[in-house]
């Protein structure tokens, strides 16, 4: 699998048919992918980047496109009365810097890559040449 950011197909595969052109264009998917430069490096995502981006674009799509249900999102739902139906939706532990991944599922699933991006060595911290070994 050679290493790059997720085609505007294979996000469109994330998001549901409500986000289908011309509610969605092509072009401001791809700008999202574009974006994703500066939080997603192919050096450290290797193989995965492809599926990493992916699913941080329809995350960032999801809960940011103003005029489709569920965009704009500021915080997750937690809670939904409707006279006397009323549900609950349980929001995933996250970091506190990881709370906007935490909004839709593409988010999670983001999280959940990223995590085994690191167990898989991804991102080495406290490499040195004095000391040759990871801390």
């Amino acid at each position: 699998m050679a290493r790059r950011y997720a085609t505007v197909d294979e996000v469109r595969t994330k998001l549901p048919s409500s986000f289908d052109a011309p509610a969605v264009t092509d072009a401001e998917i791809q700008g999202v992918i574009d974006d994703q430069v500066c939080f997603l490096g192919l050096v450290a995502w290797g193989d995965c980047a492809s599926v990493g981006s992916k699913y941080a674009a329809a995350h960032q799509i999801l809960v940011t496109h103003p005029e489709l249900p569920g965009g704009g999102q500021n915080a997750a739902e937690t809670a939904n009365a409707d006279g006397p139906a009323s549900r609950a939706m349980a929001v995933s532990a996250a970091a506190a810097d990881d709370l906007w991944w935490a909004l839709s599922p593409c988010g999670l699933m983001y999280l959940e890559i990223r995590k085994t991006i690191r167990g898989l060595g991804g991102i080495i911290l406290g490499a040195t040449s004095r000391t040759a070994r990871p801390y």
